[in-house]
This record gives C-alpha cells, sequence and structure tokens, in this order.
C-alpha cells in the first residue's frame, strides 16, 4: 500500500472528466459499460480500457539476486513463481484507445464493449482499467474496478 499524501502529490490537480464504469458477466461474456462526464468540453480525447488479471504465477528475472540492499536478494534467479500482479491481459480498446466525441461541457458519453474471457483468465483476479488520455495521450482521469463492481462518477 501507498501512504495517501504520497499518492496524492503525484496525482496533481482535480480532473474536470469524470468517469463512471460498470461490468457484467453472463458465463465468460463480458460487459463493459463506461460513461464519461466533464465539466469542459472535450475534443481529440480518447478512451483506453484495459483487463488486467493480478495472481499470475511466472518465472522472474532477478537482477538484484546478489544485491544485500535489495527485499530480492538471495530469491534466485529467475524467482520461480513469482506472483505477477496488475498484468494487461487483453486491451478492450485500441491499444492507444478509441477517439470520443467531441462533447459540449456537461454532456454524457456512454458506451458499451463486450468481450469474451478467455478459459485461461481467472475471471475472480480480473480487472478492468479506464482511462481517458488527451491528444498528447496523457491521461486526464482513470478508474479502476473489479468484474461486476459498479464505479459511480469520479
Amino acid at each position: 500500500e501507498f501512504p495517501t499524501a504520497d499518492v496524492l502529490s503525484l496525482a496533481g490537480i482535480d480532473s474536470p472528466v469524470a468517469i463512471g464504469l460498470t461490468s457484467s458477466l453472463n458465463g465468460r461474456a463480458l460487459s463493459v459499460n463506461v460513461s464519461i462526464a466533464s465539466e469542459e468540453a472535450l475534443s481529440d480525447h480518447k478512451l483506453v480500457v484495459y483487463l488486467t488479471e493480478d495472481g499470475l504465477l511466472r518465472d522472474q528475472t532477478n537482477y538484484y539476486d546478489n544485491d544485500q540492499s535489495s527485499p530480492y536478494f538471495g530469491l534466485g534467479n529467475p524467482m520461480v513463481d513469482f506472483e505477477q500482479k496488475h498484468v494487461l491481459r487483453a486491451a478492450l480498446t485500441d491499444a492507444i484507445g478509441d477517439p470520443i466525441p467531441a462533447l459540449n461541457a456537461l454532456a454524457d458519453y456512454n458506451t458499451q464493449i463486450s468481450y469474451t474471457i478467455p478459459e485461461d483468465f481467472a475471471i475472480d483476479q480480473l480487472q478492468l482499467v479506464v482511462m481517458v488520455v488527451d491528444q498528447n495521450n496523457l491521461a486526464v482521469n482513470t478508474q479502476h474496478a473489479a468484474i461486476e463492481e459498479t464505479i459511480i462518477y469520479q
């Protein structure tokens, strides 16, 4: 966990863009609904939606195996069955985003995305990561949620 003050010092100013997110699952058929609202008019922005997975066990190269100051000291190289977290498993939009139509201030944009989750993905370990990026691909706002979790505009 990161201390709130440390995160906020990196986060910058409040965003005029809010993201709402909900998803539902029918078997392995995932339906994702994303809502975007902005206090300001938006143009040249994109929506990015990723599916990530926690708990993947993979061998991990360990460049710090011989570094006594490292928490990875002496764990071997590679570290066998190292737990990987937040692994990008699928881009549900284009990897660098799908265009968002120009929006007037206080107008809503809603989109629905369908995706079939492959059998080798652990549904209980999946999360959605949503970003609105500007014309320079800089994040304007982000949101994340577990599958079937609802996030009201934030």
